[in-house]
């Protein structure tokens, strides 16, 4: 998956006579003075066969960026699917809409807030989230988000109201977020600078994926064996994620500049549930993300993949069962069958919605957090918040706007906010970035 000098399971046999014998190496990176103990160096060469790292690991196994590579992309591939699921659940019932609406004795519109009430809460849960998994780590908040999801999942399995089910719904929603505001924190602590790109647009694809990808799997469950199983379904996989998270996914919170580290390498990885930082929490800890509102190059990559969200995936993944389901009759199989030109525009750029929405969260997203790296972590809650308000909004407009001006005519205005929204302001981000060439990544711009 990756190309890199990286030897972590394969030490140099040369590192020996690349060390110096005067008791300090200076690091071999252009932008670097500081000098590092002999120890260290041996560890860094041992392990990686190279001191061109950038970040510089410590000489500790626990150290993120020590680990093999097989080991970070496992745990990678936990996160993104974790990430994915976020969405997935909250789009899974789409097709089932018009057996809900009957079974529930509720109309079309008020089942579609299922899901708008999900998004709702997909948008605020990972501020709460982020000052815990900052202090007692990010393996003990994904662990305790998959328990209470599959919990949730079964009660909207068993719900036999919809009250009960929106209350279930809640739960659900509000455990499920952490990955998907904080995979980019996990990404960043993870892997080095030059890796990070591609992790970065692994774990955007997958966060938006779940939007187009649930419909149309789910609605082949929902036909065969009603939209309960829908329900089952979801709590199924959330306990596979359980399990395998539980043995293969480690800790990746690691601070760094701490007294030595106490205990074996594996047990801070996968035993310990203690505090990780020693920090007190304190509520500038929740509203942390919410201060990046002053830093461009954080808001106008936000905004602007937050309105080619909105149109490209949130308006056709709520709005087809609305306008397909009514007009044409569609059932569940069809409805879900409509999504596979997402699904193949996400990931191979054959549809133009999906790929331009692909294109836009993988760049800006991986911009944002390339700029403020100390940041990724709060990067990814304010961009979910952002994201997923507009999200909210959306099906509540969307319908009137169709019903007063017709389909041709909000395509119109869709593209319109999007070129206003999206496209101008990218532009001045190509231009600010070389106003403020990479040196100057720190500025609060």
């Amino acid at each position: 998956m990756f190309e890199s000098s990286s030897k972590a399971t394969e030490p140099s046999q040369d590192w020996e006579e690349r060390i110096p014998d005067n008791g300090n190496v200076i690091e071999a990176l252009s932008d670097a003075s500081e000098a590092l103990s002999r120890e260290h160096a041996e560890y860094l060469m041992k392990r990686h066969g190279t001191l061109d790292l950038d970040p510089l690991p410590g000489p500790d196994d626990a150290d993120p960026y020590n680990w093999p590579n097989w080991k970070k992309i496992i745990n990678l591939m936990l996160v993104v699917v974790h990430a994915c699921m976020a969405t997935f659940i909250a789009a899974a019932i789409i097709p089932a809409f018009p057996e809900l609406a009957e079974d529930l004795g509720v109309s079309l519109q008020q089942v579609s807030y299922l899901t708008t009430l999900q998004i709702a809460f997909l948008a605020v849960a990972p501020a709460i989230h982020r000052p815990f998994a900052n202090i007692f780590g990010r393996r003990p908040m994904f662990l305790v988000s998959l328990l209470a999801s599959m919990l949730g999942n079964i009660g909207c399995a068993k719900s036999s109201s919809y009250t009960a089910m929106a209350a279930c719904r809640a739960i659900v929603a509000f455990f499920i977020s952490p990955a998907a505001a904080l995979g980019s924190g996990v990404v960043t602590e993870t892997f080095l600078r030059k890796h990070r790109a591609r992790c970065l647009g692994i774990w955007t694809l997958m966060s938006i994926l779940g939007v187009p990808l649930a419909p149309l799997t789910m609605g082949f469950i929902a036909a065969a064996g009603g939209y309960q199983w829908i329900y089952w379904t979801l709590s199924i996989i959330n306990g596979v994620q359980l399990v395998a998270y539980f043995f293969l996914g480690p800790e990746t919170l690691y601070v760094r500049g701490t007294n030595e580290p106490k205990g074996s390498s594996f047990k801070r990885q996968y035993l310990n549930f203690k505090r990780i930082d020693p920090r007190p929490l304190s509520l500038n800890d929740f509203i942390h993300p919410f201060g990046l509102w002053h830093k461009i190059s954080v808001v106008l990559p936000t905004v602007a993949h937050a309105m080619v969200f909105l149109f490209c995936n949130t308006l056709i993944a709520v709005e087809i069962p609305n306008l397909f389901g009514e007009k044409f009759g569609f059932d569940s199989q069809q409805l879900g069958l409509q999504f596979i030109g997402m699904i193949v525009g996400h990931a191979l750029g054959i549809a133009l919605a999906g790929a331009g929405n692909q294109i836009v969260t993988t760049v800006l997203i991986s911009y944002a957090v390339d700029r403020h790296p100390q940041e990724a972590a709060s990067i990814g809650v304010f961009v979910t918040f952002i994201r997923q308000v507009w999200a909210f909004i959306g099906p509540f407009w969307f319908p009137p706007m169709f019903t007063s001006v017709g389909l041709a005519a909000s395509s119109g205005i869709a593209a319109g906010l999007i070129i206003a929204v999206s496209v101008i302001p990218t532009i001045f981000i190509h231009w600010n970035s070389r106003s403020h060439p990479a040196g100057e990544k720190g500025r609060s711009v």
